[in-house]
């Protein structure tokens, strides 16, 4: 099995080192291997942080994505973009997948109904607006951003440990 972790570092402090797809690899069987793809600023770290279980691609989702792979994965990425820009991250991805790929996505999915129980998501999207011009989404906005860039959401799961992710993951379209 080969993964591509896909963090696009160049904005965050811990991204792009690679703790990420270590993580998965480690719970991964013996014969799966990983791709870090960053920005170029993003990718120094992720090498002594992975060794030899991943390699380690400097580059922007903006211009291509590495191709082969059997998962993308991607962990509060999406967040940081708004519409336009999401989808093409995503349409690239959706270029370089196998037809039997999976997209697998790590992200704050914000609640259809929102209550003040969800003061911390209602933060996230005024912090993600005004710090990136992203943007906190339902489950149905990221359903419809995947269906625009040719994928089908296939499960999610969610909010997982004690920070609350989802998990979305999608299949390419036929």
């Amino acid at each position: 099995m080969r993964l591509h972790a896909v963090p696009y570092g160049g904005r965050r402090r811990r991204e792009g080192s690679g703790v990420f797809l270590a993580e998965i690899l480690r719970s991964a069987p013996k014969t799966a291997a990983g791709v870090v793809y960053d920005m170029p600023t993003g990718v120094t770290e992720a090498t002594q942080t992975l060794a030899a279980a991943a390699t380690v691609t400097a580059g922007s989702f903006f211009e291509s994505v590495p191709k082969g792979a059997d998962a993308y994965v991607m962990k509060l990425i999406l967040h940081d973009w708004d519409d336009e820009k999401s989808l093409r991250i995503l349409r690239g991805i959706r270029e370089s997948i196998k037809p039997d790929g999976r997209l697998i996505i790590f992200e704050w999915v914000v609640p259809d109904v929102v209550g003040a129980e969800h003061r911390r998501a209602l933060l996230a999207d005024m912090l993600m607006l005004v710090l990136t011009g992203g943007r906190e989404r339902t489950e149905d906005e990221y359903r419809g951003l995947l269906a625009q860039a040719s994928f089908t959401l296939a499960s999610v799961s969610g909010p997982l440990g004690e920070l609350g992710f989802t998990r979305l993951e999608a299949v390419p379209s036929a």
